[in-house]
């Protein structure tokens, strides 16, 4: 049996553990994703479902850690478990006032060191920092990026909201593959893809189509125009389970059946796209901004 002063001992370094941890969480409350792509899955655990991803930079609350996966809550609200090397902690304060940059080159550009040597890809929407006359990514490291593939966060945040930018970017994205969960320039499911083509005019959607559905102004189908979303259901639901940008020429974009594609319109076409046609939102987005930037 331990004596009374071994026994206080033992409770007192318990005690300060335990306060020392949680101080150490409380301090460790916001990260950056540290790596091009870093994907959020819907349990801790490598082969859970991929249900979103986020680019380098992308600002998180970091609520909890179990082994390699820390629980993190994305700008818009999106809860997932991403792994520790995905991310880097950073002191929030430091971050907001230093000049950052958000990349505009589709699908991506790269960071290069002074020989010339790639350091890095950097896919388009991902946010870097500028640091004497370099730019710094979340995990330290500095290089040089073309200044005509990037414009900086304030710029990137006040754009005026162009639906025909977000037919372009769609269009510029055709090819690219298809991927559950994916929200990248490299590979994206269908709402992934209307989510980038909104973040690279600084604007922010819901993740999911079901969600996106209930966002902006009702359109009638049959007077769409460019930028407008498609809802459909595609799996005899009844429930929307697809978005689909429209163009405005009688044609619109996806991502499905493996790649970003585009299908008409008109049902009497061939390549007509499939599914029931539910619903239709005319939508500017959330301004990014204030979600990455305003006190949580």
């Amino acid at each position: 049996m331990t004596d009374p002063i071994s026994r206080m001992k033992n409770f007192f370094l318990t005690l300060v553990a335990v306060i020392a941890a949680t101080l150490n969480l409380a301090a460790a409350d916001f990260g950056l994703v540290a790596i091009p792509v870093a994907c959020l899955r819907g349990e801790p655990a490598n082969s859970a479902e991929l249900v979103s991803q986020a680019v380098m930079g992308t600002p998180l609350r970091l609520l909890d850690k179990d082994g390699e996966w820390w629980s993190v809550e994305t700008p818009d609200g999106y809860h997932g478990y991403m792994t520790e090397s995905s991310l880097a902690e950073a002191d929030r304060d430091s971050w907001l006032k230093a000049p950052r940059m958000v990349i505009t080159a589709l699908p991506a550009t790269v960071m290069v060191d002074e020989r010339g040597s790639v350091l890095s890809p950097l896919p388009a929407g991902a946010i870097v920092e500028v640091s004497h006359g370099m730019i710094r990514l979340p995990d330290g490291r500095l290089g040089i990026v073309d200044p005509a593939a990037m414009m900086s966060l304030e710029e990137w945040g006040s754009q005026t909201f162009s639906p025909r930018k977000v037919v372009e970017t769609a269009r510029a994205l055709m090819g690219t593959p298809y991927l559950w969960g994916g929200m990248s320039p490299w590979a994206v499911d269908c709402s992934g893809l209307v989510r980038v083509a909104y973040w690279l005019q600084g604007r922010i959607l819901p993740r999911d189509a079901s969600q996106q559905a209930s966002v902006g102004d009702e359109v009638p189908l049959d007077a769409l125009s460019a930028g407008d979303l498609l809802f459909l259901d595609r799996s005899g639901s009844g429930r929307v389970n697809h978005v689909a940008i429209c163009d405005g020429h009688g044609r619109v974009i996806h991502a499905g059946s493996g790649r970003v594609r585009d299908n008409a319109l008109d049902s009497g076409a061939k390549d007509v796209i499939s599914g029931v046609r539910l619903s239709a939102r005319r939508t500017s987005g959330t301004p990014a901004l204030p979600l990455l930037t305003e006190p949580k």
